[in-house]
């Protein structure tokens, strides 16, 4: 047993340091899409954000996430110097329930976060057919090049 755990131990450490971090996920752009929260929502399942100068909550679950996107475009913002707003496109299933979410939830906010950041929120005014949700004024240099490598099977917008 003594001689078992001891080559175990052995191996591990002689083994290269990539696989030691085969789940990690550094260097990967988190993307995440949150839907206002409603009023009976478990105040553990929901984080609260400003916008408008009103406190509203979010919940914490994301209606989509960075999986869910095929292509992406980086615009520079016309209201933020040295950000970028960013365009996605969602894949074609998941189109479809941007589709169902955004017809039944009208008059809600949907909140963007790219990378832990918050960006900002819009309201749900008319069903989205054509797939593409936008990150408004949230994205750095450093975001830019973290999310080609992400979506690196993605084509980028036109």
């Amino acid at each position: 047993m003594f001689l078992r755990v001891s080559l175990f131990i052995l191996v591990a450490a002689l083994l290269p340091a990539p696989l030691h971090a085969a789940g990690s996920k550094k260097g990967k752009a988190a993307i995440s899409f949150h839907l206002q929260a409603d009023v009976g929502d478990a105040p553990k399942m929901v984080y609260p954000m400003m916008v408008n100068d009103k406190q509203l909550s979010f919940k914490r679950m994301p209606e989509f996430t960075t999986e869910d996107f095929a292509a992406y475009k980086a615009i520079p913002s016309k209201t933020k110097q040295g950000v970028y707003d960013i365009m996605l496109q969602l894949k074609p299933k998941t189109a479809k329930r941007l589709q169902h979410i955004t017809n039944v939830h009208r008059g809600k906010y949907l909140a963007a976060q790219l990378n832990g950041r918050p960006g900002e929120a819009v309201i749900i005014d008319a069903q989205v057919n054509d797939g593409i949700l936008m990150i408004w004024g949230a994205a750095t240099d450093a975001d830019l090049e973290i999310l080609a490598e992400t979506l690196e099977g993605g084509v980028e917008l036109q």
